[in-house]
């Protein structure tokens, strides 16, 4: 027969398998443990007892989070701070948008935004924690300084725009004559200009456009203009 001891315990017989003795230990506390085993042989003779040590642990890593909380939405920059606690951890890992993230690193990129981390201790326990946010900045905004709403003009008809953004950098500047295509305006210094020719007579609603760094829209502003390119007519009679 081949016995096994656990802490010093009562002795518990090891059922044959093939050619070696096995069994399965259940309700072990979590923590240090001493198993003994020994054999003895048909002629009454025991072994030296063989020992070795065994460290139980059943408790999975604990992922703590603070910064940044599921299903929320942020005007400003966020620093997610993780702290995984584990006494036996041995591989772990932080995903922001798929990509590595390291703890206590801002966040402030407008949009959704997907926080994984997983950890593993040597016992193969196993944790993971997915938060899901998003940062929404305020969309730049726009404005058209020349011409005022309602000029009369000939052409060229020079269009002249400012724009802003609190949270990113200005992309681009559009425009847009009568619902047509959107085009793009020139950075002239600390503005946006273009100089637009080929407007018939009549009146015209030009529309404009920001655009900033992360890909967000101002709301449309809009200017109407009468362009009048015909001459006065003098008619003398009599």
């Amino acid at each position: 027969s081949v016995d096994y001891q656990i802490d010093g315990g009562v002795w518990l017989s090891m059922p044959a398998v093939a050619a070696q003795y096995q069994e399965s230990i259940t309700g072990l506390s979590d923590g240090v443990h001493t198993v003994n085993v020994r054999a003895t042989d048909a002629e009454a003779q025991q072994s030296l007892i063989a020992s070795v040590d065994v460290m139980i642990d059943n408790t999975a890593p604990v992922i703590t989070v603070t910064g940044v909380s599921d299903a929320q939405q942020y005007t400003n920059t966020v620093t997610p701070v993780i702290v995984i606690t584990d006494a036996n951890l041995v591989t772990s890992q932080i995903m922001l948008d798929g990509v590595s993230y390291v703890s206590g690193t801002a966040i402030n990129k407008a949009g959704a935004h997907t926080l994984q981390i997983e950890a593993e201790d040597k016992a193969g326990n196993k944790t993971s924690k997915t938060i899901q946010f998003q940062i929404v900045h305020p969309i730049p905004t726009v404005r058209v300084l020349t011409p005022a709403n309602g000029t009369i003009s000939r052409t060229p008809l020079m269009l002249t725009v400012s724009a802003a953004s609190i949270a990113s950098t200005i992309a681009s500047v559009d425009y847009q004559i009568d619902g047509g295509a959107w085009l793009s305006m020139a950075a002239v210094a600390a503005q946006y200009q273009i100089s637009i020719t080929g407007l018939s007579d009549g009146v015209h609603t030009v529309n404009v456009r920001a655009t900033d760094a992360e890909a967000q829209q101002s709301v449309i502003t809009s200017a109407e203009v009468t362009i009048d390119n015909t001459v006065p007519v003098i008619a003398v009679t009599g």
